[in-house]
């Protein structure tokens, strides 16, 4: 086999060895599955060895094909990454790159902007962000990088923490002119809290001291877009990100209370398959990175 099938070989390997079909892998490669198959067994030929055992219901590596992934896909990687750099530093960074994110208020804010600034010395990019309420599939559908609200459980992923949003608590003046304003977190046990499902318990810090304090209400929402519109309407206290709530307060709709008490944060995360990644890729989350260091709008 030469250099060049070899490597085309690996690509095909590692495919199937992701997906652990035949068939998937034959489209996110383009050749037909009994091409796939034919080259798969000419590998495991050359190599001496078999790395998968293919049943009608699945497919499983062996303990070769174990130890041959693990290296196959460094070098597939950064053969493509050495051709994407390439192609990057001849033509320009081009080509569309799949975000998936899980909705949060602050990201919802602030990636339009982020998005419009880097396209504007990137324009060859496309950008796909699609917002995501339930587990996300990086590898499955293809996604270039995601972005998470807490840290994966797979070991695999590389997590890179993007930053902390700071959390205050929120009502409507209407709200406080009939129940008063809570200057403690013991005073939040005499309060409608608007919170996700039956109850919540809330984490709230000042100067060394934290208290746990549970808080519940008459009325309830996962959504935070309705939460946030519940608490306009003067149903009970809730919890925000001070950016998405700033310009209600600046307007007088909301009222920040207990601002010496700092819920905990809520943080960010860059989450990608592999460090390995495509130029426009890296180049992304650089950027985004980056946009860190510039201090939260007050």
């Amino acid at each position: 086999m030469t250099r060049a099938s070899v490597l085309v070989d690996m690509e095909i390997f590692v495919e199937v060895a992701k997906h652990r079909s035949f068939s998937r892998a034959a489209v996110e490669i383009g050749i037909p599955i009994s091409s796939l198959s034919r080259r798969l067994k000419r590998l495991e030929e050359s190599i001496g060895v078999r790395l998968m055992d293919r049943t009608t219901r699945r497919i499983t590596l062996t303990s070769y094909g174990e130890a041959f992934y693990a290296q196959a896909v460094r070098v597939v990687e950064e053969a493509q990454r050495a051709y994407d750099d390439v192609a990057a530093d001849a033509r320009g960074l081009r080509g569309l790159l799949k975000i998936v994110a899980h909705p949060n208020a602050w990201l919802l804010n602030s990636f339009a902007s982020f998005i419009s600034e880097y396209r504007s010395t990137n324009d060859l990019v496309e950008i796909q962000l699609d917002l995501s309420h339930g587990p996300i599939d990086l590898m499955g559908d293809r996604y270039d990088l995601a972005v998470m609200l807490e840290p994966p459980k797979e070991s695999a992923l590389i997590v890179r923490k993007m930053r902390d949003v700071e959390n205050g608590i929120f009502a409507a003046p209407g709200y406080l002119e009939d129940w008063g304003r809570p200057h403690t977190p013991s005073d939040l046990a005499d309060h409608h809290v608007i919170v996700s499902g039956q109850g919540s318990t809330w984490s709230l810090s000042r100067e060394g001291e934290t208290v746990s304090v549970a808080v519940a209400g008459p009325v309830s929402s996962n959504s935070p877009t309705l939460t946030h519109r519940l608490a306009l309407e003067g149903h009970g206290l809730f919890a925000s990100d001070i950016l998405q709530a700033r310009e209600d307060v600046e307007s007088g709709a909301l009222v920040q209370v207990m601002p010496a008490w700092k819920l905990e944060t809520t943080s960010l995360y860059i989450v990608t398959t592999s460090r390995l990644l495509s130029a426009r890729a890296r180049s992304f989350i650089d950027f985004v990175l980056s946009q860190e260091i510039r201090p939260q709008a007050a």
